[in-house]
């Protein structure tokens, strides 16, 4: 009984959730604004379900503002995650994306593949096949970069192309970078958004390129 007991607590231990809250002076996707220029507060929870299977829901919403459009979502997914070896991680998930309030359909679904090398690198793969509800395909590349400075700070950066099968747009290209400081749960992000072209206005609003963005993070547990 009593190493059945440790191993229950070990395994508690291990695949215990975490919550991470967070406001942003504007949420940005893929270089595309859902808020409007509005400020929003965002909650994401994570739960390890094995040693590689994890799931995970988050919930964003404008504070003040917006048009009705995206201004809430809701995301889930679930994921498989492989460590080849101590440096390099494999995964893919299945993501879904909600937005409950709006005046107009956007829910989709997204296959997603990636590889991550180190905690510093990690490239991701997409694919959609009903993108925001607007019967369009799209094929999403993305790399991003993470660089500790200090232990407080670190730089960061992405980088990313959506490629739709639209008659009306093609694709366009999104960037990002930043410097963030670091305290305990809290994190504290400046980073400019910019992306290439301003005729996606189909899928929200573009942002202003280059955007200034702030972000403020805590980790609740």
């Amino acid at each position: 009984m009593a190493n059945c007991l440790v191993v229950g607590q070990a395994f508690a231990l291990e695949f215990t959730p975490s919550a991470v809250l967070s406001l942003k002076t504007e949420p940005i996707y893929r270089g595309i604004s859902e808020s409007e220029n509005n400020q929003a507060a965002a909650l994401n929870v994570d739960l390890p379900l094995s040693e590689n299977w994890m799931a995970g829901i988050g919930a964003s919403s404008v504070l003040t503002g917006g048009d009705n459009q995206r201004d809430r979502s809701i995301t889930s997914y679930f994921s498989y995650n492989n460590e080849i070896n101590n440096t390099l991680v494999v995964g893919a998930s299945l993501l879904h994306r909600a937005f409950p309030g709006s005046i107009k359909e956007w829910d989709y679904t997204e296959l997603q593949t990636s590889v991550r090398w180190n905690d510093a690198v990690s490239v991701t793969l997409a694919y959609a096949d009903n993108y925001y509800h607007h019967d369009t395909a799209t094929i999403t590349a993305g790399i991003d970069w993470f660089k500790p400075i200090s232990a407080r700070r670190y730089w960061s950066a992405s980088l990313g192309t959506t490629k739709f099968d639209n008659a009306i747009i093609s694709e366009y290209v999104y960037a990002n970078l930043g410097v963030g400081w670091r305290k305990g749960p809290m994190t504290a992000e400046i980073s400019y958004g910019y992306t290439t072209r301003h005729d996606v206005v189909l899928f929200g609003y573009v942002i202003e390129s280059p955007e200034l963005q702030l972000n403020l993070t805590y980790f609740a547990w």
